[in-house]
């Protein structure tokens, strides 16, 4: 995985999930060399599952057929491409300390991964080509740095692969 100091965040390439202060992602200048759609939530309206789904979903334009629930999350965002039209697409959660103690947190950062990973594809499961075209996304989380340990502590259950650098946790 890349030092996330060289991450092109235009780019399908993992990480697809990074938590970070705020002030580290402003001195990393992140938003401002985007080239993609930046769109941004409030991580305090996301307390739980349901509430989760309903900020993504209006952060990205979810279409009315979206289903509320992980299966249904990670299906949107797999085919994000096919209503948003974007090469790239940024999401930045702040105010994201308010997710560290939620039980559903392991949970939504898997599903962002898988999601994510799923955008930027090329091929299907099976090494079928798409028929779309692949989707940059890449969910950025503002958090206080103290509280960079508890998360990684937290995510460890999930089967990702994680870097850890003090200032930055970035997930696969």
């Amino acid at each position: 995985m890349k030092d996330v100091t060289n991450l092109e965040l235009g780019t399908p390439m993992p990480p697809w999930v990074i938590f970070m202060s705020e002030r580290e992602a402003a001195r990393l200048d992140m938003v401002s060399g985007f080239g993609g759609m930046v769109s941004r939530i409030d991580a305090r309206m996301m307390s739980g599952p349901t509430s989760s789904f309903r900020e993504i979903s209006l952060a990205l334009r979810f279409p009315s057929y979206f289903g509320y629930n992980w299966d249904a999350l990670d299906e949107c965002l797999g085919d994000v491409h096919s209503w948003l039209h974007r090469d790239s697409i940024l999401v930045i959660a702040e105010h994201a300390d308010a997710l560290v103690a939620t039980e559903h947190l392991p949970t939504l950062v898997d599903v962002l991964c898988s999601g994510s990973e799923r955008a930027g594809a090329t091929h299907d499961e099976d090494g079928i080509a798409l028929d779309r075209e692949p989707t940059a996304l890449h969910f950025v989380f503002l958090v206080e740095g103290k509280n960079l340990k508890e998360i990684a502590h937290r995510l460890r259950r999930i089967e990702r692969s994680q870097v850890f650098m003090g200032t930055y946790l970035a997930i696969s």
